[in-house]
């Protein structure tokens, strides 16, 4: 079977070794690698670029996610409803064991989660959140407040759009006003009366 090396430029190679189990990807020398080779594709990659495995010296599988993807895909078609049918008699049999798996990924991966759900919510990833915090100067749309570390991502009800990121008082604000214009000019006339005298 053949394992993982580094070179001095921390790019793997391959070479016979038996298995031993590693959380780290790192090589033989205990260097830290950032880049490895698929061996799929022949193409050097960054290791963000291939999923993790417990029977591998670095701790990574031996193709990228996209041959393991296009691996999957082809496998599927030859094999229709094979893994789905595998796969749900498995989880019928080990329900307790099953949840219990996903729960404890979820409390280990609680970022990942959270901008999962974001995404699913409001269709924008966190390369997009942060581009449009960048956009707006880490401040938010209405008041102005610095909201780098806290904010709400501000949408449309009806399109489902997103329209900025906001501090979570403001998002808040306009969600309990209705996000109507005759309310919020109502909500300003009325807090202009009251200004008066002081």
């Amino acid at each position: 079977m053949l394992h993982s090396t580094c070179t001095d430029r921390g790019v793997l190679h391959f070479r016979p070794s038996r298995m031993i189990e590693r959380k780290r990807p790192v090589c033989a020398t205990g260097r830290a690698l950032f880049m490895k080779l698929c061996t799929k594709c022949s193409v050097v990659k960054p290791i963000e670029m291939f999923c993790k495995s417990k029977s591998t010296r670095d701790g990574l599988q031996w193709r990228c996610k996209s041959c393991s993807k296009e691996y999957a895909r082809a496998y599927n078609a030859k094999f229709p409803g094979n893994c789905t049918a595998r796969l749900k008699i498995w989880r019928s049999e080990n329900r307790e064991k099953n949840r219990a798996t996903k729960k404890a990924w979820r409390n280990k991966n609680k970022e990942k989660v959270r901008h999962w759900k974001k995404k699913r919510k409001y269709g924008i990833s966190l390369i997009g959140t942060n581009e449009l915090l960048v956009m707006q100067g880490g401040l938010c749309a209405i008041c102005g407040k610095d909201i780098k570390n806290n904010f709400h991502i501000d949408h449309d009800h009806l399109s489902k759009k997103v329209r900025g990121l906001l501090c979570p008082g403001c998002n808040i604000g306009i969600g309990h006003l209705k996000e109507s214009i005759p309310v919020l000019n109502g909500a300003i006339a009325y807090i202009q009366k009251h200004l008066v005298g002081r």
